[in-house]
């Protein structure tokens, strides 16, 4: 019972995760624009960095980056 908790967990981290590094990336870029008064530039690149991000914490999170051991062969 504890391992459905425990997965249950990791998806629900994602759900938070995910769109506030969307959110901060947005944010910072938003702050930079001001501070250097290049809109919309800064914005846009910190959208972008944002949701790359967010994808690779998702993909590490899900465990696409790990390497597995199978019949195949492998290191």
């Amino acid at each position: 019972m504890a391992s459905v908790w425990k997965r249950g967990g990791v998806y629900l981290d994602l759900v938070y995760t995910f769109p506030g590094a969307i959110l901060a990336g947005t944010a910072l870029g938003w702050l930079v624009d001001r501070w250097l008064g290049s809109s919309p530039y800064g914005t846009l690149v910190g959208f972008f960095l944002g949701v790359a991000g967010a994808f690779w914490y998702l993909f590490k999170m899900l465990g696409v980056f790990t390497r597995k051991k199978g019949p195949g062969g492998g290191t």
